[in-house]
Parts: structure tokens; sequence; C-alpha cells
């Protein structure tokens, strides 16, 4: 008998087919594929610890504000943003 697989999906969005923003002139979908039989607890604690030392304690990352240079990503510099999305991709 087969194992049974389990493919977790999470799709996310952002933007705005309206008015076109400066900040953020894209409308962007994140898609992240996941299988449950294989764990992303390292994944996971590795960026909680890159968070913490770069001052986001207890943080997660909502990519839109990130994009859009809004709080608490307002005042950040573009490499330290570059950084955090780095870090999401696991580098």
């Amino acid at each position: 008998m087969r194992k049974e697989r389990v493919l977790s999906v999470l799709i996310d969005e952002s933007g705005d087919f309206g008015k076109l923003d400066r900040n953020d002139p894209f409308y962007h979908v994140v898609m992240v594929l996941h299988e449950q039989d294989k764990s992303i607890k390292g994944l996971v604690s590795a960026l909680d610890s890159k968070l913490r030392n770069w001052g986001y304690e207890n943080h997660y990352i909502h990519v839109a504000p990130l994009i859009r240079r809004e709080t608490p990503y307002a005042h950040d510099l573009r490499e330290n943003r570059k950084a955090l999305f780095n870090a999401l991709a696991g580098r």
C-alpha cells in the first residue's frame, strides 16, 4: 500500500487593478507549496532567528507593506528590505 502524500498550498495576492500606485505599480501573486511529510521547522527557526537578530522580535512578515515601504518598513533601507525578502526565500 502506498503512503498518501499531502500537499499544502497557500496562495496570497497583493495589489490593485485600480489606479496605479507609484509605490507598488504591480499586482503580485505568491504561491507556497509544502509537502506535509517534510518538516519546515528548521527553516522557520532560522527565519525567526534572523528576524530577532535584525531587531524584529516576535515578528511576522507581510510582504505587501514590505514592497510598498509601509509601516513597519517605511524607514528601512532598501538593502534591509531586500535582506528580508532573501530571508523568506531561505537565503
